[in-house]
């Protein structure tokens, strides 16, 4: 079992304004945070008044009938992120208050209310929208700050691919359409997100068997103004290995959209091929094109390719362009079945005359030669 050094135990208890949050476990923990599963109830939860009883019921000579015990409602499960810097801070005797040497407080203190920035973009960004993680809920304590996100049940799309294999073109962009749309939201936000990989996705099912692909990992994003200059971040940038370009390596000091469309290339040519993408200074055309399936139509080859070119320059402009370059060519597909679907009965009509034709000339034949032969006779 992985260890989480100075993370919060097992069974502490958080306090919003609106819920108490019990920890179950740590799930993931980085040099600028921890994320944990927890267990989540109503602070002051709604109790319904119980029914009064009159006279009559109380004196009544009719035996009491007692109902079979209620089994309480499982606790609702969610994901709790906390801003902790762990080579600055540590935990105080109670495990649970941040406790922060002088020269560190400062730079812990900035950081911290970058964090809580960050968390007010991501609000402003995901609000009302299923394709990304939920924010449920924000607050102070401890002496730092958390949000909280709603919990998925569902696999990620690398656990998905593992037990299902490769998809064909038309299911991964089935699943992949609402993270273009997550990502295409996050850039009119000049947000971009530094950890898209199949890890990043979850395929959530509803209970009617509809899915729902999300965008998570919401903490891996990087902020850049509205002239798009890079704003005051949280480094390390994250860069899952073999999903993200080579210009992610740097400082990415102003806003790309291009960037993150290496990385939904890659996790397309993952979903295609079950097999993961090279590393991003081993890509050129003609790896990537070994790897895509024969049977995917070129423009979407194409497409794919472009998006993960070595140079950002030579990608597509934004996610919209993208989409499009990929759309067309399922479109041109479906435009080509239809063409076929639709010519298919003036096509079999065609054959039906012409063998009618064929045996029209052969029983002609035939009664011509019979006629000869009488004669002869």
């Amino acid at each position: 079992m992985k260890e989480f050094k100075k993370a919060l135990k097992k069974g502490a208890v958080l306090r919003s304004d609106k819920n108490i949050y019990t920890i179950i476990e740590p799930e993931q923990q980085d040099g600028f945070g921890i994320t944990y599963l927890a267990t989540g109830e109503p602070l002051n939860p709604i109790v319904e008044p119980r029914p009064r009883h009159g006279l009559s019921q109380i004196t009544s000579p009719l035996p009491l009938q007692r109902s079979a015990p209620v089994e309480p409602a499982p606790m609702k499960k969610y994901v709790i992120r906390e801003h902790f810097m762990f080579h600055c801070s540590d935990r105080a005797d109670d495990d649970k208050e941040l406790a922060i040497d002088e020269y560190s407080e400062s730079t812990v203190d900035d950081f911290q209310q970058v964090f809580r920035n960050t968390v007010e973009c991501l609000k402003k960004a995901t609000e009302g929208n299923e394709d990304f993680l939920q924010l449920v809920d924000d607050f102070e304590a401890n002496g730092t700050y958390y949000y909280v996100t709603e919990y998925l049940e569902g696999p990620t799309l690398r656990k998905y691919i593992e037990e299902n294999g490769a998809i064909q073109v038309r299911e991964a962009r089935m699943l992949l359409e609402p993270i273009f749309k997550a990502v295409r939201r996050f850039h009119t936000n000049r947000i971009l997100h530094t950890g898209l990989s199949p890890d990043a996705i979850i395929i959530d099912r509803h209970a009617d068997g509809t899915v729902r692909p999300v965008l998570t990992q919401l903490y891996s994003c990087k902020m850049f103004t509205p002239e798009g200059e890079g704003a005051l971040q949280l480094p390390p940038l994250s860069c899952p290995d073999r999903y993200a370009p080579r210009e992610q390596y740097g400082e990415l000091d102003k806003f790309l959209p291009q960037t993150n469309l290496y990385s939904l290339g890659a996790i397309l040519t993952y979903a295609l091929t079950g097999e993961e993408p090279p590393l991003a200074e081993d890509v050129d055309e003609d790896i990537i094109s070994s790897m895509l399936p024969d049977n995917i139509p070129e423009s979407f080859r194409v497409a794919t390719i472009k998006a993960m070119s070595p140079d950002w320059h030579d990608r597509y402009e934004s996610v919209t362009v993208f989409n499009s370059a990929l759309l067309s060519s399922i479109v041109t597909d479906d435009d080509r079945i239809r063409t076929e679907e639709h010519n298919a009965p003036a096509a079999r009509r065609k054959r039906r005359l012409t063998r009618w034709i064929i045996l029209g000339v052969i029983v002609s034949l035939l009664v011509a030669l019979a006629i000869i032969i009488s004669i002869n006779i």
